[in-house]
C-alpha cells in the first residue's frame, strides 16, 4: 500500500517510511505516526488501535497516542529505520518519555 498522500492534519510536510507499512508523518496540525489500516490490525494490540484514528486506508496516531503502537512495533524489530536507532535500542526510553517525537 502506498504511504498517505493526506494526513487527518492537514497537508503533510514530511513523510518517512520508518518501516514496512509504518510512516512518521509531520503535518500542518500535528505529528505522529500513520501505519497501513490491515497492517495495523495484524500486528497491534486491541488497545493501541483503539488509540488510533482510521481515514481511507490508514490508521493514524498523533503524537502523544503514537506512543503505545510505537512501543509494540519497537518491540517486534518492526520500526527499522536507521535514524531511530536509540529508540529500537532502547523501547524503555520511548516509554519514559511519553511520546514517540523526541
Amino acid at each position: 500500500m502506498p504511504q498517505p498522500e493526506v494526513s487527518i492534519w492537514g497537508t503533510i510536510l514530511t513523510c518517512v517510511e520508518i518501516g514496512l507499512h509504518i510512516y512518521a508523518l509531520q503535518a500542518e496540525r500535528s505529528n505522529g505516526l500513520a501505519l497501513d489500516a490491515g497492517y495495523a490490525q495484524d500486528v497491534l494490540s486491541e488497545e493501541a488501535l483503539k488509540l488510533g484514528h482510521k481515514q481511507g486506508e490508514h490508521v493514524y496516531f498523533d503524537d502523544v497516542k503514537s506512543v503505545v503502537p510505537a512501543y509494540e512495533l519497537v518491540k517486534q524489530g518492526a520500526i527499522t529505520h536507521p535514524e531511530l536507532s536509540e529508540i529500537t535500542e532502547h523501547p524503555e526510553k520511548l516509554a519514559e518519555s511519553g511520546k514517540y517525537y523526541p
